[in-house]
């Protein structure tokens, strides 16, 4: 089986099992699809690749300018897929392991705002004429940690106004839906921890 069939075959069978989001899917076969299934290594047997190989896609994929963003996330699933190949027993290693680190790809690390920061975002969307309309979405953004999809999404019956509560339980997402057309659709999050 080559990676790239082996990536198809991961897919099909954590969608089938509800384990992965239609949103995720088309996430992970685009940057697949974009970066590795064109190249010499997607075409390898599974039973053929070592480390050396993923190494070196891996630095190819650097040199012809992917972003450490997409190569952690094409690492995280690319593990995840030999992880299940190994527990299949069609191969007997997952050579993916450690190779991100050995290359020096790190996802990009994300800081907060500080509150002087916020107050100094805030003033300046109060005072553009362009985006002064979205100060209260963004007030409501810092206020409430929630993201956008699930900020937009919410509905009156979330909103507890006599004890200052919200309960987040869905986001409104714009996605393929069954039939393969995009609309925007009213999901639950992606985890439990999600709901809050």
């Amino acid at each position: 089986m080559p990676v790239n069939e082996l990536f198809d075959f991961y897919v099909k069978m954590k969608q089938k099992r509800g384990k992965i989001t239609v949103r995720t899917i088309e996430n992970y076969t685009k940057i697949w699809n974009k970066s590795i299934r064109k190249r010499k290594f997607a075409g390898m047997p599974i039973q053929a690749v070592r480390k050396t190989h993923i190494l070196d896609c891996y630095q190819e994929m650097l040199e012809d300018g992917v972003g450490n963003g997409s190569m952690t996330l094409i690492h995280k699933v690319l593990s995840a897929m030999f992880n299940h190949a190994v527990s299949e027993d069609y191969i007997r290693r997952n050579y993916a392991h450690g190779c991100t680190k050995e290359l020096g790809i790190y996802n990009n690390k994300r800081d907060a705002l500080t509150q002087a920061q916020q107050v100094e975002f805030l003033n300046f969307i109060r005072e553009s004429k362009e985006y002064s309309p979205y100060y209260w979405m963004f007030e409501f953004f810092f206020e409430t940690g929630t993201r956008c999809g699930e900020g937009i999404g919410l509905l009156w019956e979330n909103v507890d106004f006599r004890n200052k509560f919200i309960k987040i339980d869905h986001q409104l997402l714009y996605e393929l839906d069954e039939q393969g057309k995009r609309r925007f659709q009213i999901c639950p999050p992606k985890t439990i921890k999600g709901i809050r």
